[in-house]
């Protein structure tokens, strides 16, 4: 048997910067204008109409585009590189340091919208999956663009839980493990996990492209 290990989404602190100084600004000084003397136009002579000024067609604002982020109601998450054939391995070992440092890890596949596969992602809660946490129902929908710089948008239509303390297969929600084993190669869509540790559990959460 496979060994199957989940990684343990600890606490991660976030320290935040000296606030901003607010930016002085010269105080406003009057424009000077100089005075032009009128001239008199003579009987006969012609004056020249000004032109009209030239139109400018400005090109359509382009809708901004990245890749490998996460748009989960307006906060953006970017998506680490992939770090992990799978969880079945020694290599979950090294998604786990690589979220631990604060980002967010991949395993199974990269991210791409189009591959027709299933993409895990793991990262903290608290941290850099707190958006997701704090956002996440079945049913409600956020934008992923994937490695290419495609973009779908994925809505969330299942979620599983499991102890954050039971970490062997054995100890993991059978419907989790029933997903990784059968499911992260027969459709597209991603698999997003983080810990509730107030509650002592981890969740993954299934979302599918919806376009």
């Amino acid at each position: 048997m496979f060994q199957f290990t989940l990684p343990i989404l600890t606490f991660i602190w976030i320290l935040t910067g000296e606030p901003v100084k607010p930016v002085k600004t010269a105080p406003h000084q009057p424009k000077v204008t100089t005075k032009v003397k009128a001239q008199n136009i003579t009987k006969g002579t012609t004056t020249s109409t000004p032109k009209a000024p030239s139109v400018v067609n400005e090109r359509p604002a382009q809708p901004k585009t990245y890749t490998n982020m996460l748009n989960v109601n307006g906060s953006l998450i970017p998506v680490g590189s992939l770090q992990a054939h799978d969880l079945f391995v020694e290599s979950a070992d090294q998604l786990q340091n690589y979220i631990d440092l604060g980002y967010v890890g991949t395993a199974w596949h990269e991210l791409d919208n189009h591959d027709g596969l299933v993409t895990y992602m793991a990262g903290h809660n608290p941290g850099v999956f707190s958006p997701l946490a704090n956002y996440a129902q079945i049913g409600r929908t956020f934008q992923v663009w994937d490695k290419h710089g495609n973009v779908r948008t994925y809505q969330f239509v299942d979620m599983y839980e499991s102890s954050l303390y039971g970490l062997e297969e054995d100890q993991v929600d059978g419907k989790i493990v029933n997903y990784m084993y059968n499911h992260m190669n027969d459709h597209e869509g991603v698999l997003l996990q983080w810990c509730r540790e107030e509650r002592g559990v981890i969740q993954m959460w299934v979302a599918n492209p919806i376009d």
